[in-house]
């Protein structure tokens, strides 16, 4: 990987926010995604799944596997705004996305939530606190998006101006690779 490589992944990467049992904190969802992925744990490792394109995964029937969903959230840490990377599972989202049309909160903007979880075993609850503020440009929070989910699964970062749909496509034999070794590893 050439020096310039190095310093966009570098950019590109986010913390990942983690919300403890019994903890609780107030973030701002930033109207993009989420970005939905398929995963399989190997190795005490997350690896991506292929299923559901033209490349047959190796890993779907030797591991289990699961939906993931990654949005970016603002976080306010001592009067800094931060971004970072937010993990969650379809049963959080459906839920927060019933929460927000009952208050009556549209997701085009940014939405000032409440994430708690009352156990390590429980789904993250986020829950509506009111209409956030307005950020900046959608491509570029996608982009920002994406390229975070792909610094933390160590694939390629997007090229230019290229869409989720065009960087899923050059990533997937990446990806099924990846899906290969860790079969492998599961053989072994």
């Amino acid at each position: 990987m050439d020096r310039e490589e190095v310093l966009r992944r570098s950019r590109a990467q986010l913390v990942l926010l983690r919300v403890r049992a019994q903890g609780e904190c107030e973030v701002e969802i930033v109207p993009v995604g989420p970005l939905w992925l398929g995963s399989h744990w190997v190795d005490r490792r997350q690896i991506l799944c292929t299923a559901g394109t033209d490349t047959p995964c190796e890993l779907c029937g030797r591991s289990m596997s699961r939906v993931t969903g990654f949005v970016l959230a603002v976080v306010t840490q001592l009067e800094r705004k931060r971004l970072m990377l937010l993990e969650l599972s379809p049963l959080s989202w459906s839920g927060f996305e019933m929460s927000s049309r009952f208050e009556g909160v549209a997701l085009d903007r940014g939405v000032i939530t409440r994430l708690s979880r009352s156990s390590a075993r429980k789904p993250l609850r986020m829950e509506v606190v009111r209409a956030g503020g307005p950020l900046a440009s959608v491509s570029e929070l996608e982009a920002r998006l994406v390229n975070a989910v792909a610094v933390l699964f160590g694939i390629p970062l997007t090229q230019g101006s290229e869409s989720i749909e065009e960087w899923r496509d050059r990533v997937t034999p990446f990806v099924a690779r990846l899906a290969a070794i860790g079969a492998a590893k599961l053989k072994a």
